[in-house]
């Protein structure tokens, strides 16, 4: 059995995953671990018996150490690029539009906050308060009405703000409230 047959028989395997397959050779020092006893869950393993031929040795004692050294390069090299992209959406902090409003036309503002929604949506944002209960805590009275939205990053944040679509809602938002807007980038993750 070559090693393309091999592969094939154990991608095929509904009880067994690649990862499992490529730490269990790494794991154990260069023996090859895939032996019919540890794999035998299934009659569907049944050609895995045949691992060790793969590697030159018919008993399949051990692996050529250039084979376990590609290996755990490849591993590694996968591992390292799963790990960098982690670090880099940690590394970004996400940032929190916050508009104080006063409603000046209820009529136009009911026609304006599904169009203010959708467009907030297609820009990437996300709604984390919307006109709920304000409870001022210092510094005087609380506006009105806030809203929160927040972006996967301060610049997602400043394009949103300068899209045709919110720039094409100024004339109806004009109309219906009148609006205090900032954006804070929050701490990196």
């Amino acid at each position: 059995m070559g090693a393309d047959s091999t592969i094939q028989c154990l991608l095929g395997a509904k009880r067994i995953s690649l990862g499992f397959i490529v730490m269990s050779l790494i794991t154990r020092g260069g023996r090859v671990a895939l032996l019919a006893t540890s794999l035998q869950v299934s009659p569907e393993l049944e050609c895995c018996r045949a691992v060790g031929l793969t590697t030159g040795n018919p008993q399949g004692a051990t692996m050529k150490t250039r084979y376990v050294v590609a290996l755990a390069v490849v591993t590694g090299f996968g591992f390292g690029a799963i790990a960098v992209q982690g670090l880099h959406a940690q590394a970004t902090p996400k940032a929190y539009v916050v508009t104080e409003i006063e409603v000046i036309n209820q009529e136009a503002q009911n026609a304006y906050l599904p169009k203010v929604g959708a467009v907030i949506k297609s820009t990437g944002g996300t709604y984390l308060a919307r006109g709920a209960k304000i409870v001022a805590l210092e510094g005087g009275e609380a506006p009105k009405r806030v809203t929160i939205v927040v972006y996967d990053s301060l610049e997602k944040a400043q394009a949103s703000r300068k899209s045709p679509a919110w720039t094409a809602l100024k004339a109806e938002r004009d109309k219906a409230l009148k609006a205090k807007s900032y954006v804070i980038e929050g701490v990196p993750n």
